[in-house]
Protein backbone atom coordinates (compact mmCIF):
# COMPACT_ATOMS: atom_id res chain seq x y z
CA UNK A 1 0.00 0.00 0.00
CA UNK A 2 1.25 3.36 -1.11
CA UNK A 3 0.05 6.55 0.99
CA UNK A 4 -1.34 9.36 -0.80
CA UNK A 5 1.57 11.93 0.58
CA UNK A 6 4.25 9.98 -1.85
CA UNK A 7 1.15 10.09 -4.83
CA UNK A 8 2.02 13.22 -7.14
CA UNK A 9 2.21 16.17 -4.33
CA UNK A 10 -0.04 17.48 -2.19
CA UNK A 11 -4.40 17.75 -2.93
CA UNK A 12 -5.44 21.63 -3.65
CA UNK A 13 -6.88 23.95 -0.68
CA UNK A 14 -10.18 23.37 0.61
CA UNK A 15 -12.88 25.32 -1.84
CA UNK A 16 -14.45 28.57 -0.49
CA UNK A 17 -16.98 29.03 -3.01
CA UNK A 18 -20.44 28.48 -1.85
CA UNK A 19 -23.77 27.83 -3.87
CA UNK A 20 -26.46 30.73 -2.72
CA UNK A 21 -28.57 28.93 -0.64
CA UNK A 22 -27.31 25.84 0.14
CA UNK A 23 -25.03 24.04 2.27
CA UNK A 24 -25.49 21.84 5.51
CA UNK A 25 -28.44 23.50 7.62
CA UNK A 26 -26.81 26.51 9.92
CA UNK A 27 -25.63 26.39 13.45
CA UNK A 28 -26.36 29.82 14.83
CA UNK A 29 -23.44 29.20 17.45
CA UNK A 30 -20.91 28.44 15.06
CA UNK A 31 -22.59 29.84 11.52
CA UNK A 32 -23.85 33.12 10.74
CA UNK A 33 -26.69 33.74 8.13
CA UNK A 34 -24.38 35.54 6.15
CA UNK A 35 -21.80 32.73 5.78
CA UNK A 36 -22.89 29.41 4.74
CA UNK A 37 -20.45 26.46 4.33
CA UNK A 38 -19.31 24.83 0.57
CA UNK A 39 -20.96 21.81 -0.23
CA UNK A 40 -18.32 20.57 -2.33
CA UNK A 41 -14.32 19.90 -1.94
CA UNK A 42 -11.78 19.76 -4.28
CA UNK A 43 -9.54 17.91 -2.33
CA UNK A 44 -12.31 15.01 -2.28
CA UNK A 45 -12.42 15.05 -5.71
CA UNK A 46 -8.33 14.94 -6.36
CA UNK A 47 -8.10 11.84 -3.76
CA UNK A 48 -10.70 9.93 -6.19
CA UNK A 49 -9.03 10.74 -8.91
CA UNK A 50 -5.80 9.64 -7.69
CA UNK A 51 -6.97 6.62 -6.36
CA UNK A 52 -8.33 5.74 -10.41
CA UNK A 53 -5.39 6.72 -11.86
CA UNK A 54 -3.14 4.80 -9.94
CA UNK A 55 -6.01 1.30 -9.44
CA UNK A 56 -9.03 1.11 -11.43
CA UNK A 57 -11.26 2.73 -13.84
CA UNK A 58 -14.23 5.13 -12.31
CA UNK A 59 -17.32 2.99 -11.25
CA UNK A 60 -19.95 3.54 -8.74
CA UNK A 61 -20.23 2.83 -5.96
CA UNK A 62 -16.73 4.78 -5.07
CA UNK A 63 -14.74 1.80 -3.60
CA UNK A 64 -14.34 3.86 -0.36
CA UNK A 65 -12.33 1.04 1.25
CA UNK A 66 -9.88 0.69 -1.23
CA UNK A 67 -9.34 4.25 -0.84
CA UNK A 68 -8.47 4.00 2.51
CA UNK A 69 -6.15 1.21 2.40
CA UNK A 70 -4.59 1.20 -0.88
CA UNK A 71 -4.05 4.60 -2.00
CA UNK A 72 -3.46 5.86 1.79
CA UNK A 73 -2.26 3.14 3.62
CA UNK A 74 -4.93 3.32 6.33
CA UNK A 75 -6.08 -0.22 7.56
CA UNK A 76 -9.49 0.05 8.43
CA UNK A 77 -11.65 -2.60 10.35
CA UNK A 78 -14.99 -2.84 12.42
CA UNK A 79 -15.32 -3.08 16.20
CA UNK A 80 -17.63 -2.85 18.94
CA UNK A 81 -16.95 1.33 19.75
CA UNK A 82 -19.11 3.40 21.40
CA UNK A 83 -19.16 6.08 18.44
CA UNK A 84 -19.60 5.86 14.99
CA UNK A 85 -16.24 6.21 13.74
CA UNK A 86 -12.68 6.33 15.19
CA UNK A 87 -10.15 7.32 13.79
CA UNK A 88 -6.11 6.73 15.03
CA UNK A 89 -3.95 8.69 13.06
CA UNK A 90 -0.56 7.45 15.21
CA UNK A 91 -1.92 3.37 14.20
CA UNK A 92 -2.93 4.48 10.96
CA UNK A 93 -6.03 2.84 11.81
CA UNK A 94 -9.92 3.34 11.38
CA UNK A 95 -12.26 1.70 13.27
CA UNK A 96 -16.24 1.65 12.18
CA UNK A 97 -19.16 0.48 14.20
CA UNK A 98 -19.83 -3.28 13.72
CA UNK A 99 -24.07 -3.23 13.74
CA UNK A 100 -24.04 -0.07 11.67
CA UNK A 101 -26.05 -0.56 8.20
CA UNK A 102 -23.56 -0.98 5.21
CA UNK A 103 -24.49 2.41 3.69
CA UNK A 104 -23.71 4.22 7.01
CA UNK A 105 -20.16 2.95 7.65
CA UNK A 106 -19.80 3.70 3.99
CA UNK A 107 -20.17 7.09 5.08
CA UNK A 108 -18.69 7.01 8.12
CA UNK A 109 -15.64 5.60 6.35
CA UNK A 110 -15.38 8.58 4.08
CA UNK A 111 -16.14 11.18 6.85
CA UNK A 112 -12.71 9.17 8.65
CA UNK A 113 -10.92 10.12 5.40
CA UNK A 114 -12.38 13.46 5.86
CA UNK A 115 -10.71 14.15 9.09
CA UNK A 116 -7.42 12.56 7.84
CA UNK A 117 -7.05 14.71 4.47
CA UNK A 118 -8.49 17.96 6.21
CA UNK A 119 -7.10 17.87 9.27
CA UNK A 120 -4.39 15.00 10.19
CA UNK A 121 -3.00 15.75 6.81
CA UNK A 122 -2.63 19.60 7.84
CA UNK A 123 -0.78 19.25 11.08
CA UNK A 124 -3.84 18.20 13.36
CA UNK A 125 -2.86 14.48 14.35
CA UNK A 126 -4.82 13.61 17.17
CA UNK A 127 -6.95 11.02 17.67
CA UNK A 128 -11.15 11.49 16.29
CA UNK A 129 -14.00 10.27 17.86
CA UNK A 130 -17.26 10.41 15.57
CA UNK A 131 -20.09 10.38 17.67
CA UNK A 132 -22.91 9.32 15.49
CA UNK A 133 -24.24 13.11 15.74
CA UNK A 134 -21.02 13.97 13.77
CA UNK A 135 -22.09 12.70 11.35
CA UNK A 136 -25.41 13.55 10.71
CA UNK A 137 -26.35 16.53 8.64
CA UNK A 138 -26.61 18.90 11.30
CA UNK A 139 -23.59 18.37 12.74
CA UNK A 140 -22.80 21.26 15.74
CA UNK A 141 -18.69 21.36 15.07
CA UNK A 142 -16.88 23.12 12.08
CA UNK A 143 -14.47 20.64 11.75
CA UNK A 144 -17.25 17.26 11.02
CA UNK A 145 -18.96 19.64 8.77
CA UNK A 146 -15.95 19.55 6.65
CA UNK A 147 -15.26 16.33 7.31
CA UNK A 148 -18.85 15.76 5.98
CA UNK A 149 -18.75 17.66 3.03
CA UNK A 150 -15.79 15.16 1.89
CA UNK A 151 -17.50 12.37 2.49
CA UNK A 152 -20.21 13.68 0.48
CA UNK A 153 -18.02 14.53 -2.09
CA UNK A 154 -16.10 11.86 -2.04
CA UNK A 155 -18.84 9.59 -2.18
CA UNK A 156 -21.33 11.03 -4.44
CA UNK A 157 -19.25 13.04 -6.85
CA UNK A 158 -20.89 16.47 -8.40
CA UNK A 159 -20.95 15.52 -12.15
CA UNK A 160 -21.91 11.59 -11.44
CA UNK A 161 -24.80 12.48 -9.29
CA UNK A 162 -26.08 14.86 -11.91
CA UNK A 163 -25.84 12.80 -14.58
CA UNK A 164 -27.13 9.55 -12.89
CA UNK A 165 -30.33 11.40 -11.11
CA UNK A 166 -31.68 12.14 -14.93
CA UNK A 167 -31.91 8.70 -15.38
CA UNK A 168 -32.67 7.08 -11.68
CA UNK A 169 -36.55 6.58 -10.90
CA UNK A 170 -35.99 8.10 -7.10
CA UNK A 171 -33.65 8.99 -4.05
CA UNK A 172 -33.75 5.60 -2.91
CA UNK A 173 -32.78 4.54 -6.49
CA UNK A 174 -29.81 6.84 -7.00
CA UNK A 175 -29.03 6.25 -2.89
CA UNK A 176 -28.41 2.72 -4.04
CA UNK A 177 -26.53 3.47 -6.81
CA UNK A 178 -23.55 5.56 -4.77
CA UNK A 179 -24.38 2.95 -1.87
CA UNK A 180 -25.37 5.42 0.44
CA UNK A 181 -28.30 6.08 2.83
CA UNK A 182 -31.54 8.08 0.98
CA UNK A 183 -31.00 11.11 3.59
CA UNK A 184 -27.32 11.50 2.68
CA UNK A 185 -28.54 11.35 -1.03
CA UNK A 186 -31.70 13.63 0.12
CA UNK A 187 -29.40 16.37 1.29
CA UNK A 188 -26.46 15.77 -1.63
CA UNK A 189 -29.40 16.73 -4.00
CA UNK A 190 -30.73 19.59 -2.18
CA UNK A 191 -26.93 20.79 -1.33
CA UNK A 192 -26.45 20.58 -5.43
CA UNK A 193 -29.25 22.42 -6.11
CA UNK A 194 -31.04 19.48 -8.29
CA UNK A 195 -34.06 19.35 -5.70
CA UNK A 196 -35.89 22.15 -4.06
CA UNK A 197 -37.66 20.92 -0.99
CA UNK A 198 -35.00 21.19 2.01
CA UNK A 199 -35.01 17.67 3.72
CA UNK A 200 -36.62 17.12 6.84
CA UNK A 201 -33.90 17.59 10.02
CA UNK A 202 -35.69 15.13 11.95
CA UNK A 203 -35.85 12.34 8.88
CA UNK A 204 -35.11 8.57 9.60
CA UNK A 205 -31.77 8.57 9.31
CA UNK A 206 -31.20 11.76 11.95
CA UNK A 207 -33.75 10.13 14.69
CA UNK A 208 -31.43 7.09 14.37
CA UNK A 209 -28.31 8.98 14.79
CA UNK A 210 -30.01 10.60 17.40
CA UNK A 211 -30.84 7.36 18.91
CA UNK A 212 -27.43 5.99 18.67
CA UNK A 213 -26.10 8.57 20.47
CA UNK A 214 -28.71 8.43 23.40
CA UNK A 215 -27.83 5.05 23.86
CA UNK A 216 -24.22 5.88 23.56
CA UNK A 217 -24.62 8.09 26.41
CA UNK A 218 -26.57 6.64 28.75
Amino acid sequence: MVPLVELDGPLPEADTGVRVGQGFPPDNTMVTAQKSLPVTDPRAHALRNRFHTAFVAEELPVPVEAIAEDLLGLHVEEGEIPCSGLLLPADRLIVLRADEPPARQRFTLAHELGHWVCQVREGRPGAVYCRAADIAPGADRLREREANVFAAELLMPEEAVQVESTIAASAVDLAARFGVSEEAMTWRLYNLGLSKRRPDSASRDVQVARKVASEDEA
